[in-house]
């Protein structure tokens, strides 16, 4: 280990600390207001919902009920493992059209994966290039750890009870009374903490 060289990915994460989301930033955005962009669409999604990498992008997002307002995800981190999640009530007409233009066989937002079918690594480059075109070139704005971070941090403000926060990101508890919010009132509850969160999308 006395030979051990951080890599320029290890020495990237440890100083680059990710920001929030300003309302100055989102304002940017919503300006440009192209939903047909995937990338747009990425991260109006990642915002509202707080997804990972692995999931909006790929083909974990399984079921789509837009009667019920819920889309069943697998989780990134675990591929055992699925939740059904409530969707932002800003978000059920996004979720809607990327359904009607999804391609039988391919992923919700239409992107392209690399050679072993993993479409993380092209979005997260493609995901960087648009923020530093349309936002600003600062490393520490990204559609996903920034968004997941502000996520959280606007509905601690709204006083949402941080086992809500955490299962609205779907962070394993250690404490699992509360039990999987797969459906009944947890899921209601789910939904109404989340809908307390308002970006600004005409709503």
């Amino acid at each position: 280990m006395e030979n051990y060289r951080p890599s320029r990915k290890d020495i990237k994460a440890e100083t680059t600390k990710r920001r929030d989301w300003t309302q100055s930033d989102i304002e940017k955005v919503r300006a440009l207001g192209d939903f047909d962009d995937p990338i747009f669409a990425l991260w109006f999604l990642c915002l509202h919902h707080g997804t990972r990498v692995e999931e909006l992008p790929s083909s974990c997002v399984r079921q789509l009920d837009l009667d019920a307002e819920t889309f069943t995800i697998e989780d990134g981190k675990n591929e055992a493992s699925e939740d059904v999640m409530p969707m932002h009530r800003a978000t059920v007409d996004t979720f809607q059209r990327l359904t009607e233009n999804k391609i039988a066989g391919g992923n919700l937002l239409g992107l392209r994966p690399d050679a072993k079918g993993d479409c993380s690594g092209n979005v997260v480059k493609r995901a960087g290039r648009w923020v530093r075109k349309h936002i600003t070139a600062d490393p520490s704005l990204t559609i996903y750890h920034s968004s997941r971070h502000t996520l959280a941090t606007r509905l601690e403000e709204a006083g949402v009870e941080p086992h809500l926060i955490k299962r609205v990101e779907r962070h394993a508890l250690q404490d699992d009374t509360f039990g999987r919010f797969s459906m009944g009132p947890g899921l209601k509850r789910l939904g109404l903490a989340l809908n307390r969160v308002d970006f600004g999308f005409g709503l």
